[in-house]
């Protein structure tokens, strides 16, 4: 974490934020995916096959 190393706490805060911030994105992203597989291989229902074609 380069901002740690630069001796200015509230800018660490600020990357710290970031990067929890990235992992929830990260983890609605894969939410979505595992939600676009359960539709096209039959798991879901057929709306929802058809909403994310």
């Amino acid at each position: 974490m380069a901002a740690a190393g630069m001796g200015n706490s509230s800018t660490a805060s600020i990357a710290a934020a970031g990067t929890a911030s990235a992992a929830r994105q990260t983890f609605t992203a894969s939410t979505a995916t595992a939600a676009w597989r359960d539709g096209e291989h039959g798991g879901g229902t057929g709306d929802r096959r058809v909403a994310f074609r």
